[in-house]
């Protein structure tokens, strides 16, 4: 940043999916391993 003070905020960022994952669970009531992992991204993808 060549000398200069830079912010860089850290929140807001999608640790490795986790988050999104805890929503998929909590809209359809399940938890990953009630399902396939393949069924499991289908749900995270829509």
């Amino acid at each position: 940043m060549r000398g200069f003070n830079v912010m860089f905020p850290q929140g807001g960022w999608d640790c490795h999916g986790l988050p999104t994952e805890v929503k998929v669970e909590e809209i359809h009531g399940i938890t990953k391993n009630d399902v396939s992992r393949d069924e499991f991204r289908q749900m995270c993808v829509i």
